[in-house]
């Protein structure tokens, strides 16, 4: 049954290819072939890795349907979408643009100032391995607790809306491909976008810098078309390679730090972290039946308000003990619904944003012309699929606070005219 989502991803894959280009739809369903097969591989090698033999789960058809189905319910409204625009619309307000550069460059600054004997510690001990296992168990924790005064406020407020800071890439593109900024400001752009990569090495958490990296590719195949110059072209190209490169060599660091000395090796590691999803998805859907449903993960600034705390270990102890299945793993974003809300979330949750996805992608899809409001609502949406690889996005009140922040915002620029570009094929 493995061989299903393959099979199906790759066809999907093949005609949005045809039909859209290297766009966004295509870009996402790249993402999920490429799970699918590291999930075929891992489901037939038999060894005990950390958390499961995957070789001994069985694969159903009906959970195997079901995160294909839904997975493709959701990419749907983004294969519709038009994404050979030929125009860039020209914003008016360029200082509201500007300031927000200048608050997203602050907050990383803020966050450095106030990670800065935390980074130093990480980068001296070096053991990424039991670095992490530090912070599972509670000995490493944010620095910012340990911060006193209006500086911990500043900084406390600073890494909430750091978790938004993936939206400066949308900016980043958006500044090279429509206005006519110094290649130093658009560094800058793209500087003010690493506060959750900060974060995410502060925390020893692979998953934030692997976002950064699933938003970057994204954007870049959205704002493709767009890139016609050979300045941007070659701009793009210099800085993608060093920034993309820098997150590469860290991921490889900590993947080998974490999984080297293991009998499984970094190889075993990279097809477990790649190849698990499918998997854990398909094992959770026949073995987890419970009436415990929670909105912490799905409503997360609701349930901040209502005071209800996160999931904790005791848990995910609680969960594997009656029902032998591991929760705190990679399953996919249809995955987290099915844990959190059940089988008919699994369903009904992918299907409402797929809806939702359609309504507001609904003006934008026949239009020659792309504009950074659309840009922002497609990279903010977009990022629960293309993110959705690995678990749900906006499972934490800064992403979501930051995504109505900027879609609020994304009204305020208006338009001075429109740009012509040249589709790069």
């Amino acid at each position: 049954m493995l061989l299903f989502p393959i099979l199906f991803f790759g066809i999907l894959f093949f005609n949005s290819l045809k039909r859209n280009g290297l766009g966004v739809s295509t870009c996402m369903l790249t993402m999920y072939l490429i799970t699918s097969v590291f999930g075929l591989i891992l489901g037939n090698t038999d060894y005990q890795f950390e958390y499961e033999n995957y070789s001994t789960i069985e694969i159903g058809i009906i959970p195997v349907l079901v995160y294909s189905l839904m997975i493709w319910a959701c990419i749907y409204p983004f294969y519709k979408t038009n994404n050979k625009t030929n125009q860039i619309a020209i914003i008016k307000n360029q200082s509201l643009f500007k300031n927000l550069v200048g608050l997203y460059i602050f907050i990383l600054l803020v966050l450095i100032a106030a990670y800065a004997a935390m980074i130093v510690f990480i980068i001296t001990y070096g053991d990424f391995g039991a670095l992490r296992k530090m912070v599972y168990e509670g000995i490493l924790q944010d620095p910012i607790y340990s911060l006193s005064g209006p500086f911990r406020a500043v900084a406390s407020v600073c890494s909430i809306l750091g978790e938004g800071a993936y939206f400066m890439i949308v900016f980043f593109f958006y500044s090279v491909c429509a206005l006519n900024n110094k290649t130093w400001f658009n560094l800058l752009i793209l500087l003010s976008s690493l506060s959750p990569v900060l974060i995410g090495f502060v925390n020893i958490d692979r998953s934030k810098m692997v976002f950064w990296f699933l938003i970057f590719i994204m954007t870049y195949c959205l704002y493709r078309p767009h890139i016609s110059t050979p300045y941007q072209k070659r701009f793009i190209r210099r800085i993608a390679s060093f920034f993309l490169g820098l997150i590469v060599v860290y991921l490889a660091l900590v993947t080998i730090s974490r999984f080297g000395e293991r009998d499984s090796g970094t190889e075993g590691g990279l097809l477990v972290y790649i190849g698990q999803p499918i998997i854990n998805f398909c094992n959770i859907w026949d073995n987890l039946w419970t009436d415990n449903i929670t909105t912490v993960r799905v409503l997360p600034i609701t349930n901040f308000i209502l005071g209800q705390k996160p999931l904790d270990s005791d848990y995910v102890a609680t969960v594997f003990a009656q029902h032998g299945v591991h929760i705190n793993v990679f399953t996919s974003f249809v995955g987290v619904f099915l844990i959190d809300i059940g089988h008919l979330g699994a369903i009904l949750i992918p299907l409402f944003i797929s809806f939702v996805t359609s309504l507001f992608l609904r003006s934008y899809k026949n239009s020659l012309t792309l504009t950074l409001r659309m840009s922002i609502i497609i990279v903010g949406i977009g990022t629960i699929v293309q993110c959705g690889i690995i678990g749900y996005y906006y499972i934490t009140v800064g992403r979501v606070f930051t995504f109505f922040m900027f879609l609020f915002l994304s009204r305020c620029f208006g338009c001075s005219g429109v740009k012509n570009t040249t589709i790069s094929r």
